[in-house]
């Protein structure tokens, strides 16, 4: 499973997709002013002409995924937030504002004050005027 010549491969494939990363990224900076359609057809010209021309494949596509890691950023920062940025789907507070019940007009619904809840009442206090609890 494990040879010299598997590890040889796996260094020289894993060592060229770094480096078309590294160019992609380079590359990027220079084109990072221009609008979408501009850095991403040149993100797959270059990747593109780096496999077919050079004939490094592993590169190619080291290249291509490291254009499609810059190009994705605004889609990481929207659906994948991990808090550092501030979106307002719902306010913080809005759970503590709310009542637990509405009726069917929407109106708050609350227990009375005099009520007391079944926790609150002991078998011995009679919850059932004509039941004993002696046999």
């Amino acid at each position: 499973m494990f040879s010299a010549s598997t590890a040889t491969a796996a260094a020289k494939s894993i060592m060229l997709g770094a480096a078309g990363g590294a160019l992609a990224g380079g590359i990027h900076r220079i084109v990072k002013d221009k609008n979408a359609g501009v850095r991403i057809g040149s993100g797959l010209v270059v990747s593109f002409l780096t496999y077919a021309v050079a004939g490094y494949p592993n590169m190619a596509s080291g290249m291509a995924g490291a254009f499609a890691a810059l190009e994705s950023g605004f889609l990481y920062d929207k659906m994948l937030s991990d808090g550092s940025m501030y979106y307002d789907y719902a306010d913080a507070s809005a759970l503590n504002e709310m009542p637990v019940y509405l009726n069917e007009a929407g109106e708050p619904v609350y227990l009375n004050e005099d009520v007391r809840l079944a926790e609150e009442i002991t078998l011995a206090e009679g919850i059932y005027p004509n039941y004993s609890t002696q046999y």
